[in-house]
């Protein structure tokens, strides 16, 4: 998967021509995201996965709301 590369080492595919859909984000914004080469490839597509799939929470029924801790 493309974004793999893109997200352990945007830099090196920037300006490359081998993908103008970074690039074009690349113009849009400036900069590229800071490298993740730490990640494993597996944690990078669990990442991917979870944001893909993402659905808001549903708002609890009844009791008391409490505030985010955070």
């Amino acid at each position: 998967k493309w974004y793999i590369n893109w997200v352990k080492n945007a830099s090196s595919i920037i300006g490359s021509k081998s993908d103008p859909y970074i690039n074009k984000l690349y113009a849009e914004y400036g900069s590229p995201m800071n490298s993740q080469g730490h990640l494993k490839d597996e944690e990078i597509i669990a990442i991917a996965d979870y944001v893909k799939n993402y659905t808001e929470p549903v708002a609890a029924t009844g009791g008391e709301v409490k505030a985010n801790p955070f």
